[in-house]
């Protein structure tokens, strides 16, 4: 709130050149991506919320709202469009996450903004974010919003959706909320999220595949990152199992083999048990769109029945090998979830091995030590005619 700031006529003194500008905007920005936790929880919280209050701070200091543009009375405009857009990415992020007090100065800071007739900019993207942020939802009026209030912020954020410029930075930070630990927040942000896409489905386009593309890319940019993949995965096992995904994967077979080999590739040597669980859970809803046989005719055809068998040959190995995980929960509940699948798609194995493979699945005691359950998962990989190889997911 000192450097650069403002003298008596109310311009920027000759010493806030662009570089000084700049070394401080990207520092706030940094800011904005501290996530540091310790025994007082995720105190770098506080340093997000600094960052944002900062951030306004320079841009009433830098910036020119719409209204005085005409004028010189303000000086020179030191931000750009890329800057806009940076700014309001990072607060849509804040505004999508799970701490409530962050959401609150997020969302205040963003209207207060608005209201000024500061984004002049972003001339495209302005609108909707201006409706999604002001206008009036469910019978509330921007000013009066509550955005601490999940149930009031999420129908809101989601809005923002359809506008490409903001899609990542909004499931960025839905998908921490979606797949959180508090169930209040968890409901409220799926419940908006799956109502957006049904939307979606249910209008002419009937496309959430770039929804599906831009989570992918997220998860592929944070790779071993639990504090993102964990949740993301939840998400992605929730839009699966509630019929969201099914137009894509049924259309998009490389896209669905991209998100197993992602997900494979995230669990291997991953000792968490919630991931392990939750990754498995999310190669087993893939299951359904995988195939076993091969009567396809016609190169495309065939082309797709080979990514149609690899994705299963690729979720089957991985799952069969976490049956010989060190953690007993990792096996039980690895178990339940191929049982399950098995019970979907049937033709996972051959018809007259159907009936054993699901009682070994069901009835197998797998919290007993992995090598007394060894002859089990070797008798499951032959019926399942999957090739032994080297168990890159144990864990160990």
């Amino acid at each position: 709130q000192t450097v650069g700031k403002k003298s008596e006529s109310g311009v920027l003194p000759d010493e806030f050149s662009r570089e000084r500008f700049e070394r401080i905007f990207d520092g706030l920005m940094m800011a904005l991506d501290d996530y540091c936790t310790d025994h007082r929880g995720d105190v770098g919280s506080w340093v997000r919320e600094a960052a944002m209050r900062a951030l306004v701070d320079l841009y009433r200091t830098s910036g020119v709202p719409e209204n005085q543009q005409a004028s010189n009375e303000s000086g020179p405009n030191l931000w750009d469009r890329d800057h806009e857009l940076k700014l309001v990415h990072g607060l849509i992020k804040q505004l999508g996450e799970k701490i409530d007090r962050v959401r609150e100065c997020a969302g205040s800071v963003l209207s207060s903004l608005l209201r000024d007739g500061y984004f002049s900019l972003l001339h495209c993207e302005g609108g909707g974010l201006r409706n999604a942020i002001l206008g009036p939802v469910g019978g509330v009026e921007g000013a009066d919003v509550d955005w601490s209030a999940p149930t009031v912020t999420f129908p809101r954020l989601v809005m923002l959706l359809d506008e490409p410029a903001f899609m990542t930075p909004v499931l960025s930070g839905m998908v921490i909320s979606v797949g959180g630990l508090t169930e209040s927040l968890c409901r409220a942000s799926w419940q908006s999220l799956y109502d957006y896409l049904r939307r979606r489905l249910e209008s002419s386009d009937r496309s959430v595949g770039h929804i599906f593309l831009c989570l992918l890319d997220y998860f592929e940019v944070h790779q071993r990152e639990d504090r993102i993949t964990l949740p993301l995965l939840k998400t992605l096992h929730l839009m699966f199992t509630n019929g969201c995904l099914d137009d894509v994967a049924n259309s998009d077979s490389k896209t669905v083999l991209r998100c197993a080999e992602t997900t494979q590739s995230e669990l291997r040597n991953a000792k968490d048990v919630q991931k392990l669980q939750t990754g498995a859970s999310v190669l087993c809803s893939l299951l359904p769109f995988a195939a076993s046989g091969s009567d396809a005719r016609g190169p495309e055809a065939e082309a797709g029945q080979e990514i149609a068998v690899s994705l299963r040959d690729k979720c089957l190995r991985t799952l069969l090998s976490l049956l010989g995980h060190r953690f007993p929960l990792v096996r039980k509940h690895v178990a339940e979830q191929l049982y399950l699948a098995l019970l979907m798609r049937e033709d996972l194995c051959l018809p007259e091995h159907l009936e054993e493979t699901a009682c070994m699945l069901s009835e197998q005691d797998w919290f007993q030590e992995p090598q007394a359950a060894a002859p089990h998962r070797q008798r499951l990989r032959d019926m399942l005619g999957v090739a032994p190889l080297a168990e890159a997911a144990k864990g160990d």
